[in-house]
């Protein structure tokens, strides 16, 4: 990741070819770490590897925007307890104070204070530090400090998107039920299932901070919309998530986790696959590989606006080490723009690949229930 940009190293053929510029930062869907609740020692490990600021306070020279996967341990209302106590939110805990600042409220009355203020007082640690670039700006925190979100936009300040982090997944309780009892269980039986109410988060920040239905919204949660992540969360929390990101007039894209494969597809809120092949709203969904891997798989991400029709498009493509993977996809965010100017080509699995996600990272081998 560091060693990105440089001269040697372009976009592959497959999306376009071009010169590779400077990252914005560094997004992480979830699972942190292995074990949440009693491995303390790996947290700080994160912390020292990934830093935040990208200025030397970790290996990483960019800044990071990390979120809780199911890894990770309880969720942030869960009573505390001493990190290397079984039921420690320690994780969860550290995201928030990497995201709020020092003077943060600690009683409700200060919180009801604080959501009064303007969003300059609410400025936080998170991302570049001062003096910072225009490519940068803090919009929104839950009032628990797990979920947030910001803009990001180049230098020009021509191309941009307003990028929200979800944690574990779309939701603001546990509603309805997976197969198999949510996998572990009736739902929410253990805390760390608990969504921490980012439904509602999220469609107050669009409506605040997105509210121009022409903005680019990137969303990020860890659960996906394959075959094995939907044994994780109901079908009916998957169409409220849906629902409210449909009618844009920008495309909105997805990024998810949890399966530790990469993978592009399109979600209908019901039904996954190739966008020709499903009916209704289709969505663009990332699904992004694991650092955890030898060699480390990421997902290089650009958003740019095509020269000739001026449409909005993403194109993002598997890294491995230092060498280009096998998958790689443009996407046109833009509605009513020529569909020839640019070509889509998103999809990497077909439907029953998608379906059997779970089982198709396991033959990658990696452990999807460790």
């Amino acid at each position: 990741m560091n060693a990105l940009p440089n001269s040697k190293t372009q976009w592959p053929a497959a999306v376009g070819g071009g010169n590779i510029h400077t990252p914005a930062g560094v997004v992480v869907t979830g699972d942190l770490i292995d074990n949440g609740f009693t491995e303390y020692k790996r947290w700080l490990q994160f912390e020292k590897l990934f830093g935040l600021h990208g200025n030397g306070d970790g290996k990483l020279r960019y800044p990071v925007f990390e979120m809780r996967g199911n890894h990770d341990g309880a969720n942030t209302t869960d009573y505390e307890q001493p990190p290397s106590v079984q039921g420690g939110n320690f994780v969860a805990r550290g995201v928030v104070a990497r995201t709020r600042t020092s003077d943060e409220p600690k009683t409700q009355l200060q919180r009801l204070r604080r959501l009064k203020s303007t969003i300059q007082r609410r400025l936080t640690s998170r991302g570049p530090l001062p003096p910072s670039p225009a490519t940068f700006r803090l919009t929104a925190i839950s009032q628990s400090g797990l979920h947030y979100s910001w803009d990001w936009k180049n230098a020009d300040g021509d191309v941009g998107a307003h990028m929200v982090a979800l944690n574990l997944y779309v939701g603001d309780t546990c509603t309805g039920c997976a197969p198999y009892k949510c996998f572990y269980g009736p739902p929410c039986a253990a805390s760390w299932e608990y969504p921490e109410h980012s439904r509602t988060f999220l469609q107050k920040d669009l409506a605040l901070y997105a509210k121009d239905p022409n903005t680019p919204v990137f969303v990020h949660q860890h659960y996906g919309m394959d075959g094995y992540s939907n044994l994780w969360y109901s079908e009916e929390q998957r169409i409220q998530f849906h629902q409210a990101l449909v009618g844009r007039a920008t495309l909105p894209l997805i990024f998810v986790g949890h399966t530790h494969a990469a993978q592009l597809y399109w979600w209908n809120g019901t039904h996954t696959g190739a966008r020709a092949d499903l009916t209704g709203e289709a969505l663009p969904v990332a699904n992004t590989p694991s650092t955890n891997k030898e060699p480390t798989q990421i997902f290089a991400v650009e958003l740019r606006r095509d020269a000739s029709s001026g449409a909005l498009v993403v194109r993002v493509a598997l890294r491995t080490g230092d060498s280009w993977g096998d998958i790689a996809g443009n996407v046109t965010l833009s509605r009513g723009t020529d569909s020839n100017a640019v070509e889509d080509n998103w999809t990497s699995l077909d439907a029953a690949e998608v379906k059997s996600a779970g089982w198709h990272a396991r033959a990658h081998g990696e452990s999807l229930k460790s």
